[in-house]
């Protein structure tokens, strides 16, 4: 309820709590900075990583993409219409499938670090492929009324989630960390 709808006493009450709300605020915010902190550092981690994996893909299925009988492979698929393409879109999840079922296999049967290893390959390639069909596809994919709407949701989502991580001091450190490293690297 407003302030000016209330009697002038409970104003003065309202005005009186306001100091103590906002102290009450401020080591709520304390107290949860505290605890996204770790989170922060690791969405961070992951952020920086997956841009810098996205950039090495590109440029590998590029190379790949030179390749005479890929290239026969790529025109074929440009060509197709709408829901034929997101099927190929999707086609790549749906061949992780079964070779991160035998990652699982592997871990159950006390090979861990050969399941995580085939697991996070898988997830490499994957990525990889759909980036690529996705480049291949877009066109087609996004004359798809719910997939273009869906496609922007996302797009947004993910824009304001990068720009709030990109705003936190724990990004803008890791960042200056990495281009310090790369700096000392080339040097």
């Amino acid at each position: 309820m407003p302030a000016f709808l209330l009697s002038p006493e409970k104003q003065a009450l309202v005005v009186d709590f306001v100091p103590v709300m906002g102290e009450f605020v401020q080591k709520k915010i304390k107290w949860l900075d505290r605890i996204l902190s770790p989170v922060t550092l690791l969405l961070t981690m992951f952020l920086v990583f997956e841009e810098w994996l996205w950039d090495q893909l590109t440029w590998i299925t590029q190379l790949l993409g030179r390749l005479r009988f890929l290239q026969i492979i790529e025109a074929q698929i440009r060509k197709l219409p709408p829901y034929p393409s997101l099927f190929v879109l999707f086609l790549p999840s749906l061949i992780v499938i079964p070779i991160k079922l035998g990652a699982l296999y592997l871990i159950s049967r006390g090979q861990g670090v050969w399941g995580v290893i085939l697991i996070l390959g898988a997830k490499v390639a994957g990525t990889a492929l759909v980036a690529r069909f996705f480049a291949l596809t877009r066109d087609q994919v996004l004359r798809i009324e719910w997939f273009r709407k869906l496609h922007d949701q996302v797009n947004r989502l993910l824009g304001w989630a990068k720009a709030w991580l990109r705003a936190t001091p724990v990004y803008q450190s890791v960042v200056g960390m990495k281009v310090r490293f790369l700096a000392w690297w080339r040097s």
